[in-house]
């Protein structure tokens, strides 16, 4: 999605985050792949020190979700993922996460509303796919891309109103971003701001409102921890570098 949800139809993610705190100028890693901003922003490390760039196997550093069970080991956690490597390999069996399933965005979202009406996880991750390849078919920014931003949205909405049917939120902190963006020419990987620029919300009833100042991909697990109450690991520059974003939020 980079942050080409400013040009789309949105109304579920303006409406949420409206109160909430945001920026469009969120910085992906680099390179601006999936395998190194998913990893990224499910570590808290830099892709040169979690290893997954251009590979797929488990990153050399714990994901949120192991960091979460190591401090409660009772919390439920669960992976819903459109693109398969983020359950079978970022996180994979035995990461942390209690849940861990893949497909079709369109399934996968029924799946999640089902999941939903038994389960209150203490971390919930969904990852839906089809906006990057409608970026990779018609250009990140192109009408096709706009319009699966959309759809993504109404699915957003479906899951958050979950939350709210089940009395959830007042005690939900509620994100959305992206893992990159990427070009008219149906590309990404490079530096371009197309690419390198996400968006970012966060929603909840103890996030200030306004903008977010310098936030970073890797920065994502130190909000999360935060916002569960727990003690992150010490700042490492060749291991865990999430630091809480600095701005009104």
């Amino acid at each position: 999605m980079g942050a080409f949800n400013r040009f789309a139809d949105t109304p579920n993610i303006d409406r949420i985050f409206a109160k909430g705190a945001v920026t469009h100028h969120a910085l992906a890693a680099k390179p601006t792949i999936s395998t190194a901003c998913w990893t990224t922003m499910l570590t808290g490390a830099i892709p040169e020190v979690h290893g997954l760039i251009h590979s797929l196997v488990p990153p050399a550093v714990p994901t949120i979700f192991r960091l979460v069970k190591d401090a409660f080991p009772d919390a439920e956690t669960a992976v819903f993922s459109g693109w398969s490597p983020i359950a079978n390999e970022i996180v994979a069996p035995g990461g942390g996460a209690d849940t861990l399933d893949a497909g079709d965005d369109d399934a996968l979202c029924e799946r999640i509303l089902a999941y939903l009406d038994d389960h209150d996880p203490t971390l919930l991750f969904v990852q839906l796919d089809h906006v990057d390849g409608a970026g990779h078919t018609t250009g990140y920014g192109s009408r096709g891309h706009l319009d699966a931003i959309a759809h993504a949205d109404e699915q957003f909405g479906q899951i958050y109103a979950k939350y709210e049917a089940r009395g959830l939120l007042d005690d939900t902190l509620v994100i959305v971003t992206a893992d990159h963006g990427g070009t008219v020419h149906c590309s990404h990987g490079d530096w371009s701001d197309g690419e390198r620029f996400v968006f970012f919300g966060a929603a909840g009833k103890n996030v200030l409102h306004g903008e977010i100042g310098a936030i970073c991909q890797r920065d994502y697990p130190a909000i999360v921890l935060h916002a569960l109450g727990i003690t992150p690991p010490p700042f490492a520059a060749d291991g865990y570098a999430a630091q809480m974003p600095t701005g009104n939020g």
